[in-house]
């Protein structure tokens, strides 16, 4: 194996997701089915950085929360502004104390990266990924890493994208994904390898 490109969330770091849809739920004062909705409907748009920054995300769910008719400001009127500030440090400090990396991740990343195997963390993810990655200092653990909000596009097309490509100009390049099984590749040289947490081990 010479390349590895690993998925970020569930294979290398997990969060306590269901808190933050708690959280993200009460500041926006609707419910659980009306945040998935937001969520949903603004997916690629968050992935492929349309909306420009996590303010721009946030206002983006924010605006696809609202109750129809309520207007981009969801009714704070002047206050908008300042609330997507609060929230976006509300939710910075919340990803940065509630998701953790895997025990097991950084010494397996090392024997690759000892081994000559290259490693990219490949990810669909919005704006928010960026400085998360930052502060668990997982981006000093691996050769690169390629986020759909910032190439603006998002798996399996990402994965054509230079920064990928890169790192992984041979053949023996192996896609890892949470759950998933060794597939033949969609688009050659990348084949897709799963990975394994059964009894907590990260095994590629």
């Amino acid at each position: 194996m010479k390349a590895l490109l690993v998925d970020l969330y569930e294979t290398l770091v997990w969060t306590d997701w269901q808190a933050l849809g708690h959280l993200l739920a009460a500041r926006l004062d609707v419910d659980g089915s009306t945040l998935s909705r937001a969520f949903e409907v603004t997916s690629r748009g968050r992935g492929t950085g349309l909306y420009g920054s996590v303010k721009g995300d946030l206002a983006a769910i924010v605006a696809a929360a609202a109750p129809p008719g309520a207007g981009p400001d969801a009714g704070r009127g002047a206050g908008q502004d300042a609330f997507l500030d609060a929230l976006e440090s509300e939710l910075g400090a919340f990803l940065t104390a509630n998701t953790h990396v895997y025990p097991d991740v950084r010494p397996v990343l090392r024997a690759l990266r000892d081994s000559g195997t290259r490693v990219a963390i490949v990810s669909n993810c919005d704006h928010a990924t960026g400085p998360l990655l930052n502060n668990l200092g997982l981006a000093g653990d691996v050769d690169a890493t390629v986020l759909s909000f910032e190439v603006r596009s998002i798996k399996p097309d990402i994965t054509s994208r230079t920064s990928a490509r890169e790192i992984c100009p041979t053949s023996r390049t192996f896609c890892v994904r949470w759950r998933s099984r060794l597939v033949p590749a969609e688009r050659p040289p990348l084949r897709n390898a799963g990975a394994s947490r059964e009894s907590g081990n990260f095994r590629a």
